[in-house]
């Protein structure tokens, strides 16, 4: 079903409860005074996702990797809330954790937790996707640095099975 299709069956009065609602979502919503709730703009909610995201992640890599994650390099293309949470749960681990980010505040966090930091506009060919980072070209030297293990919080993309990141295939 698409947005159009589901708006079409939608009236006033009505309330629409769900995550990461679009801006298209949200503009269509306003159009015709229906009321929404997005779950993901609760911090405490969004926090708890990101948790329960970074887990999975870290049951990706462990599954697909041959491995151990102590050790390994990893990087993280954006430090959002569950880029965080990734970051710290990797380091639990031992991992060497290296932070691609936008922000200097972001970076200047990653490296007081002990981690590497990498500004995106440098070193990262980033497009936006709704305010998150979407993966578009590794330079060669960073790529070079990075181990097997390389984990994307937006969760994506990510190639668990080779030396180099050559080619991107999503997770399900």
């Amino acid at each position: 079903m698409t947005v159009e299709q589901f708006t079409a069956h939608t009236f006033y009065g009505q309330t629409l409860f769900a995550g990461m609602i679009s801006p298209h979502v949200k503009s269509l919503c306003q159009q015709k005074e229906i009321k929404y709730h997005d779950f993901m703009e609760d911090d405490a909610v969004a926090i708890a996702n990101g948790i329960a995201t970074a887990e999975g992640a870290i049951m990706e890599a462990i599954s697909r990797s041959s491995g151990n994650l102590h050790g390994s390099k990893c990087l993280l293309l954006g430090f959002g809330r569950c880029g965080k949470t990734l970051a710290i749960k990797l380091k639990g681990l031992d991992a060497n954790v290296t932070v691609a980010a936008r922000k200097s505040s972001d970076l200047a966090l990653a490296n007081a937790l002990g981690m590497g930091e990498v500004q995106v506009r440098k070193d990262l060919a980033m497009v936006s996707d709704g305010g998150r980072p979407k993966l578009g070209y590794l330079r060669e030297n960073l790529i070079e640095d990075i181990s097997p293990v390389a984990l994307i919080p937006n969760l994506r993309y990510a190639d668990f099975n080779c030396n180099r990141i050559t080619s991107i295939e999503p997770l399900k």
